[in-house]
């Protein structure tokens, strides 16, 4: 860990005057687990046998949301210091390993995500941990419209209060409303709205759309990645979905989603971007 001046702050290269910009670490938690995901996940699932699987998954981001609280929060920058009795000189030697901001060591962790199944593990799940990240000043990002049709996205920015949408993809998909399911299975207001009519299910779609804009919720598009992802784009991105959230003026990013997977970078995908959209 390092210095919280040091670590989660930069001064731009060229224009010094400009307003430090903060970035650090976005801790992720999963729409849905198994024991065998990791031992961590094994013991998490036995303390709480018995429990309906949908409130496990969400006390385990409770506990995700808890823990990264608590790891930003000002205090011991090691195990042998106590910062709350001021005698860290006693344990340092007069504190020369420590400089006047030892106070300041935090994990620079500057935001929660969700990721994982979306249909039939809802982002409501995950409600009161979000809630709890919203109210400890937590960034949220939220993969949602990947897998599913344009109410996931609708649920990330209503019950997570997304601000960042991961991917999207499925953002103009009027079409599959009402094709996921809900927790345990066709829910209610799935099936609402699978019952819409054409227009209905083209306003829901066009009024979202306008929200996001207004609200200036930025979309991260991952081309790479969905390549792999999503074979109705045979190849050619130039009919990739970012291009219609460009045009509608959303707010977009181009992200590598998981470098080492997609064998890409951030050059890669900004020249693919320049390339299928004509940046």
């Amino acid at each position: 860990m390092k210095l919280l001046s040091n670590s989660t702050t930069a001064v731009h290269p060229y224009h010094p005057d400009a307003p430090r910009h903060h970035y650090g670490i976005i801790a992720c938690a999963m729409r849905f687990f198994l024991p065998v995901f990791s031992p961590y996940y094994e013991a998490f699932w036995e303390v709480h046998k018995g429990e309906d699987p949908h409130r496990v998954f969400g006390l385990a981001s409770i506990a995700l949301v808890t823990a990264v609280n608590e790891l930003r929060s000002k205090g011991k920058c090691c195990d042998e210091c106590d910062d709350r009795d001021g005698n860290d000189d006693n344990v340092h030697g007069k504190g020369e390993q420590h400089g006047e901001h030892d106070r300041d060591y935090i994990l620079p962790i500057v935001a929660i995500d969700v990721a994982g199944a979306e249909s039939g593990y809802p982002a409501s799940d995950h409600k009161e941990a979000f809630d709890l990240a919203h109210q400890s000043f937590l960034n949220k990002t939220v993969h949602a419209g990947e897998a599913y049709g344009p109410e996931s996205i609708f649920s990330a920015i209503t019950d997570l209060h997304a601000e960042r949408i991961g991917h999207g993809c499925n953002l103009f998909r009027w079409d599959a409303i009402g094709e996921g399911e809900g927790r345990g299975g066709r829910s209610k207001s799935n099936k609402e709205k699978e019952e819409m009519t054409e227009d209905k299910k083209r306003a829901y779609v066009e009024n979202l759309t306008r929200y996001l804009g207004t609200m200036r919720t930025c979309m991260e598009v991952c081309l790479s990645s969905n390549l792999q992802t999503m074979p109705e784009l045979e190849g050619d991105l130039r009919e990739h979905p970012a291009r219609k959230m460009i045009e509608e003026g959303l707010a977009v990013t181009f992200c590598t989603d998981n470098a080492l997977v997609s064998h890409t970078n951030m050059v890669r995908e900004l020249t693919l971007a320049a390339e299928a959209f004509e940046l």
